[in-house]
């Protein structure tokens, strides 16, 4: 994932929805229906704000996963009881790949399928 792409992607929505907007409320005639639209429209630029930057988040961590990776490890350690960290220290060893997949990185960003953003 390019970040440069996701906020493309985020843009051409926009332009997209202001295309629908001015489309839709030019053929509007009552004010209660200008009025519904231009909060529909607000909302669905919210949810498109969310989405971008819950893809954002992704697409950095997907360009360079190495801040992501220490993370990853910290929390482990920290989660551990400490006869759980004397074998680790002693026997085991923690490997996370310089790269992540952009399904793992949602997966452990957002493993219960929440919005990333929350």
């Amino acid at each position: 994932m390019n970040p440069a792409d996701v906020k493309q992607d985020f843009l051409d929505s926009l332009i997209t929805l202001k295309v629908f907007y001015v489309a839709t409320n030019s053929a509007l005639a009552l004010k209660s229906q200008r009025t519904f639209l231009v909060e529909n429209s607000l909302l669905a630029a919210a949810v498109l704000w969310e989405g971008f930057i819950s893809d954002l988040l992704v697409a950095y961590i997907n360009r360079d996963s190495t801040r992501f990776a220490v993370h990853l490890e910290d929390a482990l350690k920290q989660g551990l009881t400490g006869k759980q960290a004397t074998i680790l220290a002693n026997y085991g060893r923690i490997s996370i790949p310089a790269h992540l997949k952009k399904s793992e990185i949602v997966d452990l960003v957002d493993g219960n399928g929440n919005n990333i953003t929350k």
